[in-house]
């Protein structure tokens, strides 16, 4: 509402009474866990009382996130600090706003809403893990420079990681539902509105007694599924081996890296995981292998490099070949033959020469 105020043009805002939604789902779970009544006696399984106040909850979230998007507003920044819950002592309601939309987009084209609101969908389901459990979806120990996707910031635990948490704590069917929502590895079903939602867990709480009866005899049927390209137990040398980078482009800077180990042990694995790590910063990674078969051949490693170096640099275009041709020259001046000599794959960027490399006295071969 527009206004003035002692004779200056205001805007007042809405005054909405209750605590944030990371508030109540910390003190709910302190609650649960300093009352023994409210867990199953057997197991660290949510009460079906407990079960069903959050549930309805979630449904009052589902339902303001629906009412957001049928005004054409996306969130974009849809956490548990940006909702508000409040409840209604003498009445045992449990009411919910929505704030924080500072970096929310209005939509004009309405045929957008479907596709721009997955983003919220997806915080959705975050929000339903830490409702359920009391815990964070996103791996805080997980190291940014080892990120390669696009909510590298927040990356969340593995799937079989969120699937064990959820299921200690809720029936299977909850957790289905919350992984289905987060988009986890292995989900079966996709939701395109929040009112999806509202009438998925207005299905579930109606089965609720039934649910809950089973839920001490259910087990973890979620498949054991390692994320392709993830690499365990190597964070010490994959930091090694970015770390160099720090030293490039300083006097002296330039750096070979040499990776040992039994064969087996996973060297071409670790080096082909930094590789890609590094496709993110403008840098040339070179690598090659020294092969037990190719002893004989001189300079083995270093050629397999340059030859991966060419086919990259061919690929860009003649543009980039023109670039690097004339880095080469500039850099190697006479000795540019002698170069594509030894490593015969550099021709395609600096072309055949037409002359054999110049006789020159011992040191300066040395040199060479």
């Amino acid at each position: 509402q527009q206004t003035e105020m002692y004779g200056t043009p205001s805007i007042l805002l809405e005054w909405v009474a209750g605590v944030t939604l990371t508030e109540w789902i910390k003190s709910f779970h302190n609650t649960e866990i300093n009352s023994p009544q409210s867990l199953n006696r057997h197991s660290t399984q949510l009460s079906e009382s407990s079960l069903k106040i959050i549930t309805q909850l979630a449904r009052e979230i589902s339902k303001a996130l629906g009412n957001l998007h049928d005004a054409c507003v996306i969130h974009n920044n849809f956490k548990p600090e940006h909702i508000v819950v409040h409840k209604k002592l003498e009445k045992d309601i449990i009411s919910v706003k929505i704030i924080g939309l500072g970096s929310a987009s209005l939509l004009t084209d309405r045929s957008e809403i479907h596709l721009k609101s997955r983003k919220d969908l997806l915080s959705l389901g975050s929000i339903f893990f830490e409702m359920f459990t009391g815990r964070c979806p996103f791996d805080e120990e997980s190291d940014p420079d080892f990120c390669e996707g696009e909510n590298d910031r927040n990356t969340f635990y593995s799937r079989n990681q969120l699937a064990t948490i959820l299921t200690a704590r809720v029936p299977t069917v909850f957790a289905k539902l919350t992984l289905d929502l987060m988009k986890a590895k292995g989900s079966s079903r996709l939701f395109h509105t929040a009112g999806d939602i509202d009438k998925e867990l207005f299905a579930t709480i109606t089965k609720l007694g039934s649910i809950s009866s089973k839920s001490d005899q259910q087990s973890i049927t979620f498949q054991l599924q390692f994320p392709q390209g993830k690499l365990y137990g190597r964070d010490i040398q994959l930091k090694t081996l970015i770390n160099v980078l720090s030293d490039i482009g300083k006097p002296g800077g330039s750096k070979i890296v040499l990776v040992s180990g039994h064969s087996g042990a996973g060297k071409s694995t670790l080096v082909e995981h930094a590789k890609r790590l590094l496709k993110k910063r403008d840098v040339c990674f070179m690598s090659g292998k020294f092969e037990q078969l190719q002893q004989a051949e001189p300079l083995s490693a270093i050629g397999a490099a340059f030859a991966e170096y060419s086919k990259e640099i061919v690929q860009q275009g003649q543009q980039k070949i023109s670039e690097v041709r004339k880095s080469i020259i500039e850099a190697m001046n006479t000795d540019v033959g002698v170069l594509a000599e030894a490593f015969p794959c550099l021709s395609e960027i600096v072309g055949k020469t037409s002359t054999a490399p110049t006789q020159v006295h011992f040191i300066a071969a040395q040199n060479r």
